[in-house]
């Protein structure tokens, strides 16, 4: 059995461009009715997986409402940054930083570690300016945020 053979997860979409092949999602997807039937599925949808990031979106939905009551002041851009990995650039870093400062967060209770921007230009920009690696660097800070609200 190959590799292939034993993976849980399916071809969910293909896109072309100019009759070339340029992207394929794999996955697993499943469509449920309001009682819980399956109406579609494709893949294993019953295999263990890592989620990670990938849940970030539910995770935060789980949450909004919530926040959209206590925190009335919170903006598109701020759920975009809550809901999603960003990569330490100087205007990912403001929205989570804006929005600690209005929840009056501090970055020591952010449970994700210490890095420096994953986006090369921001990184190299902050380690020049002799800036320490910080958690509001890190890809998960504005979720670890949303949280702590």
């Amino acid at each position: 059995m190959n590799g292939s053979d034993i993976r849980p997860w399916a071809n969910l979409m293909d896109t072309y461009r100019s009759n070339v092949l340029e992207l394929s999602v794999d996955g697993i997807a499943a469509v449920v009715d309001g009682e819980g039937k399956i109406l579609f599925s494709k893949g294993d949808i019953l295999a263990p997986l890592w989620s990670r990031s990938l849940l970030k979106p539910w995770q935060l939905g789980s949450i909004k409402n919530l926040l959209a009551n206590h925190h009335p002041w919170i903006r598109e851009e701020h759920w975009t940054v809550m809901m999603s990995s960003h990569n330490g650039e100087e205007h990912h870093v403001q929205l989570v930083e804006e929005i600690m400062k209005r929840a009056e967060i501090s970055e020591e209770l952010l449970q994700c570690s210490a890095c420096f921007p994953t986006h090369s230009e921001e990184k190299y920009k902050q380690k020049f300016a002799g800036q320490h690696m910080s958690a509001k660097f890190h890809p998960c800070s504005g979720k670890h945020v949303a949280q702590l609200m």
